[in-house]
């Protein structure tokens, strides 16, 4: 699990805004990896099938409470999104895991432009 913080997305997607805008820099500060060595074979199993859906299709996926096995019990949701080589394969994701009643509007389109983002960084 890798950690991302991104700063500058108001200005790339103001408050009240629908689609995500080239106006002004945004800076993606990457974590240091997280280990994995305390979760349960069922909680890694829950995560590998959270990002398997999250390859089905195009675009942002939502799953919320109940949904998704691996958070059903927090009362959490997660918005995830994959990104793509240049050849449009699927080599990761990005998501945000946060609770049922997150900002549906403001959090999907910043993790779709993240994603877009990430995945033109890797090509």
């Amino acid at each position: 699990i890798l950690p991302v913080g991104i700063a500058g997305t108001r200005e790339v997607l103001p408050k009240g805004a629908r689609r995500a805008h080239d106006a002004g820099p945004v800076t993606i500060v990457v974590g240091e990896p997280m280990a994995t060595s305390g979760y349960t074979p069922e909680t890694k199993d829950g995560l590998m099938q959270l990002l398997d859906l999250a390859e089905e299709g195009e675009g942002v996926k939502i799953f919320i409470g109940s949904e998704n096995q691996l958070f059903s019990l927090s009362g959490s949701s997660v918005v995830v999104a994959p990104y793509r080589d240049s050849d449009q394969r699927i080599i990761g994701a990005v998501g945000v895991i946060g609770p049922t009643r997150l900002n549906y509007a403001r959090i999907v389109p910043m993790v779709d432009y993240t994603a877009q983002v990430v995945g033109r960084l890797l090509t």
